[in-house]
């Protein structure tokens, strides 16, 4: 199921529509009311962020979900996607990224993908959360020749 909702959560937020059914109804202002547990999990989309990576061409989408109902601490699960927004020729990679943040402020293009500019949870001797530091994720997905890569390599750095 928690595939099924991170599928769900980043074909909504990056404009993928599924055709119309039976279980949705266009409301008055012509807007379509999605019900259902299939897509319950867009209510935990917090962040939607670009970037063009100009190098290879690729767009690059971050999007955060956040899960604070269930994790306290680094609560926002980042997904990332890359993609030539081929029709014919689509070259697209998704991965969810393993390291959970408290927030993102914002993404920037590097050489070999993009630096993830976010706030993590800090953590006492007693495991309280305190005040967020600044770190950057420094994510690694596109190969020298411009092309992606089969993983992403995520490192941190303080900010």
């Amino acid at each position: 199921m928690a595939t099924q909702s991170a599928a769900l959560l980043l074909a909504l937020s990056f404009g993928v529509l599924l055709p119309r059914s039976s279980s949705r109804a266009a409301d008055a202002s012509g807007a379509v009311l999605v019900e259902g547990p299939n897509w319950d999990a867009l209510g935990l989309v917090t962040g939607f962020h670009a970037v063009t990576h100009k190098k290879s061409g690729f767009g690059v989408r971050l999007l955060e979900a956040d899960g604070s109902a269930s994790v306290a601490h680094d609560p926002v699960a980042l997904y990332l996607v890359a993609t030539n927004n081929g029709t014919s020729d689509l070259v697209e990679k998704i991965w969810r990224l393993e390291r959970g943040v408290a927030g993102v402020r914002g993404i920037k293009a590097t050489g070999c993908g993009i630096d993830i500019r976010v706030h993590v949870d800090h953590l006492d001797s007693e495991g309280r959360v305190h005040v967020p530091d600044r770190r950057i994720l420094h994510a690694c997905f596109i190969s020298p020749q411009g092309t992606l890569l089969p993983t992403v390599t995520v490192t941190e750095a303080s900010r």
